[in-house]
């Protein structure tokens, strides 16, 4: 399913950056295969760590744990 761009997209710094960075993510998962495949891997990891930190009495790690996924999620995808 394509989505087309809201009118003005692009044109203004931060819609611009956004758009670029999503670029950049297709661009990545094509011409960096074996990179975006070991960003899987790390993504796997944290998910199994997580999926595992069920009554854990180390909540502050876990925090911890969550806010490092979040990072690597929100940047790690972006900046191949």
């Amino acid at each position: 399913m394509t989505i087309p761009d809201p009118p003005k997209w692009g044109q203004d710094p931060l819609s611009e950056f956004i758009k670029s960075a999503y670029e950049n993510t297709f661009s990545t998962y094509v011409n960096l295969r074996k990179e975006f495949n070991l960003l899987e891997e790390i993504d796997k990891c944290f998910r199994l760590l997580i999926d595992n930190l069920i009554n854990t009495p180390e909540w502050f790690a876990g925090f911890f744990l969550l806010r490092t996924h979040a990072s690597f999620l929100g940047g790690g995808y972006v900046s191949l």
